[in-house]
């Protein structure tokens, strides 16, 4: 099954959830939940995520540590998720397998009728 290119992004969510941090670490909150989306997960060491985000590790640690890090957990296997981004993307896998089952019912209905 493919990887799915997107997840949705509620807006309102979003500028609720994020009204109280600086505009800096939206941005780097942001980038952070595309990266986790396609590596499903974050290293959890965080190294080299300075870089990706465009700042040093002391900017990126002082935003992480006051403004991000509590958004993020443990998936015991070495990465970090964002449970809001886990749960779309729970909701997606169950949206294709049923996608799937429908279209597989479709075809083999149609089959029949010919």
């Amino acid at each position: 099954m493919a990887k799915p290119p997107a997840f949705q992004f509620y807006a309102k969510d979003w500028v609720m959830s994020t009204r109280t941090i600086p505009a800096e670490a939206r941005g780097i909150h942001i980038d952070l939940l595309c990266f986790a989306w396609e590596e499903e997960g974050l290293p959890a060491d965080l190294e080299g995520l300075h870089t990706f985000v465009g700042l040093s590790k002391r900017k990126f640690k002082a935003l992480w540590d006051a403004h991000l890090a509590h958004r993020w957990e443990s998936d015991g296997n070495g990465k970090l998720v964002n449970p809001r981004i886990e749960e779309e993307r729970r909701k997606q896998k169950e949206w294709r397998k049923k996608s799937a089952k429908g279209g597989r019912a479709s075809a083999k209905a149609r089959g029949k009728q010919k």
